[in-house]
């Protein structure tokens, strides 16, 4: 699926095959991390959600505690929870503290409610947006960024968040500020 000789995978915590939703959202992510001739990436592929496409707070809290062991430079969570996760804030708030960023959806909330982990401090909080507009479907209070939510014909929080944490990469590998990127606008670019 991915031949890029210099993209190294790493499937973590008995990740044998990555779920639909994980695979899209990895494409999505590899096609703004485009990288030069000499640069490499290693992606570590966790394994978080049950088989009903629920994430499981426990297993994302160790795949971050797993991600610091590693010395990771971003997390990309293509994922939220509708309630506060103290655990899970502890957990992020340490591997912030370690100057690891931290990129989550704001959620798929028709612009109800805005998604933890994105409401943490010191989260990059990614909602959707097409055609200079908020997507319908995306969290909109307390959102850093929207970027285009749609990879071939998937939609969502979690697809932005993925081309936000691929355009991170990509800045991060070319010595560029990080959120200094077309993709990024913020809710004022926008048009309501």
């Amino acid at each position: 699926m991915f031949k890029n000789k210099n993209i190294n995978i790493i499937k973590r915590h008995n990740c044998k095959v990555t779920s639909i939703h994980g695979s899209v959202v990895l494409q999505a992510l590899l096609t703004e991390a485009k990288l030069k001739r000499r640069q490499s990436l290693t992606i570590y592929d966790y394994q978080v959600s049950t088989f009903d496409h629920n994430a499981s707070v426990d297993k994302v809290i160790s795949s971050i505690n797993d991600a610091i062991a590693n010395d990771v430079d971003i997390v990309n969570l293509s994922l939220g929870f509708n309630k506060e996760q103290p655990k899970l804030k502890k957990t992020i708030e340490k591997a912030i503290n370690r100057g690891i960023i931290i990129i989550a959806a704001g959620g798929n909330t028709y612009g109800f409610y805005t998604e933890y982990p994105a409401l943490y401090d010191d989260v990059i909080a990614i909602g959707a947006q097409e055609n200079n507009k908020i997507s319908d479907y995306s969290a909109v209070d307390e959102i850093d960024y929207f970027i285009k939510g749609k990879y071939k014909s998937y939609t969502g929080t979690s697809i932005s968040t993925a081309y936000a944490t691929g355009s991170v990469i990509n800045n991060m590998l070319n010595n560029q500020k990080l959120f200094d990127s077309k993709n990024f606008k913020k809710r004022d670019d926008l048009i309501d």
